[in-house]
């Protein structure tokens, strides 16, 4: 990390986005919304989240100290304007209908049956706006019997078998990353980008409908497909059940993973741990059967590495050529110099007195449009008034829609 952006990437702050000139009405929540909304922002849409008054609930999740704001909410609403506004007041349908007039699309997520209730279904703001595109993100899809219920990223985990696969039997496991979420957030941002792509060759707006069980079944769905042909797997106990060894092997300060694939490979593994003779044998001649025999391949590599330290052992297999890594804690990770040097994190300033923060940038490098962090996530109502008056409010429908708590300010 460095200390704010460094030339190359304040240069490219400055430059426009390929988005610039898209309006993007963020009513989202949470993780897989906001972290669609952020992309969008990234490569240079204007994103205006909209939000009740005081700000949505998570605004406050990750509590970090000295800030008003949770770590979650930072890291995913950079590059946003905000705007408080109450859309169940007499005349928040109005409002909306206006704000939705001067967009491009709009970004929900909850049960499609819950969209109607506040006019944010794609019929309802097609009136407002025929060329909108509406995109929503809910737990399971807009049909089947589990469409009108919410959820969160677990449950798509759960559901899809992976939680089954990561565990012990008897005891499924859950991530502590929310891969469902962010999986979720990229397909939505992907067919948000092909929508607009459909608008600028037809001039029609259309829906983008995504779930976290679609996202998590899809990226399942091999294991779910090999299943279907009547292969029942254990679950893996921490290691792959297709190749090995595919796992985390103790050292003296830590823990390493180590992931091979391949006759070719696991010969480069059995010589670097001393063991060459385990190339020739026949419990261990294919990928299938390094799987199936993971118990015995983790004491093997256990006993070679337990004595040594992590970066030992690291070094020991990358000259062999093996793919390895450090299993880092969280502030490990921040401080690693190769993590810092990868250049995925860009020092944030959300205060100017404040710590620098890392939060890590759009996902993809772009040579010639590049996404960029341009501002820190916004404060509640930051942008209220300057996005009902680019939206056409004059200042006197302001104060009437202010005094009727439709919207409000920051100083109010």
């Amino acid at each position: 990390m460095t200390d704010g952006f460094n030339r190359e990437a304040a240069a490219a702050a400055a430059a426009p986005g390929v988005l610039q000139g898209i309006r993007v009405l963020d009513f989202s929540r949470y993780i897989a919304g906001p972290y669609c909304a952020s992309i969008l922002g990234d490569l240079g849409a204007e994103v205006i989240r909209i939000e009740p008054p005081g700000g949505a609930d998570d605004r406050f999740l990750l509590k970090v100290e000295g800030f008003d704001d949770g770590a979650q909410f930072m890291a995913l609403n950079r590059n946003k304007k905000s705007l408080t506004m109450d859309l169940r007041s007499p005349r928040g349908r109005e409002v909306l209908n206006r704000l939705v007039a001067s967009a491009d699309v709009t970004l929900t997520n909850m049960p499609p049956a819950a969209l109607p209730r506040l006019g944010l279904d794609y019929a309802s703001l097609k009136q407002a706006n025929p060329a909108i595109i509406s995109a929503n993100v809910s737990a399971y899809g807009p049909q089947g019997p589990l469409s009108g219920r919410n959820g969160f990223d677990l449950i798509g985990q759960a559901m899809s078998g992976a939680t089954y696969m990561s565990g012990w039997p008897g005891q499924p496991v859950r991530t502590s990353c929310n891969y469902v979420d962010f999986g979720t957030g990229l397909g939505t941002a992907l067919g948000i980008m092909a929508a607009i792509m459909h608008r600028q060759q037809t001039g029609e707006g259309q829906e983008v409908q995504a779930s976290l069980l679609q996202t998590a079944l899809t990226f399942m769905n091999a294991v779910l497909l090999e299943a279907s042909t009547g292969v029942e797997r254990a679950p893996g106990e921490g290691r792959s059940p297709y190749a090995g060894p595919a796992e985390l092997a103790p050292t003296k300060d830590g823990a390493v993973v180590v992931q091979v694939v391949g006759p070719a490979m696991f010969a480069r593994l059995a010589e670097a741990i001393g063991r060459p003779e385990l190339a020739q044998d026949p419990r261990f001649d294919t990928d299938e059967k390094r799987g199936e025999a993971g118990a015995e391949l983790s004491a093997i590599l256990g006993e070679w590495a337990g004595p040594l330290t992590m970066q030992e052992a690291m070094d020991a297999l990358a000259q062999a050529r093996i793919p390895s890594g450090p299993a880092f804690s969280p502030i490990q990770a921040i401080n690693d110099p190769g993590v810092r040097g990868s250049g995925v994190f860009q020092d944030h300033h959300p205060k100017p007195d404040g710590p620098a923060l890392p939060v890590a940038g759009f996902i993809a490098r772009l040579s010639a449009s590049p996404g960029t962090i341009r501002a820190p996530a916004a404060a509640a109502g930051a942008d209220t008034l300057a996005t009902l008056r680019a939206a056409g409010f004059s200042d006197d429908e302001i104060e009437t829609l202010t005094a009727e708590g439709c919207v409000v300010p920051p100083a109010a």
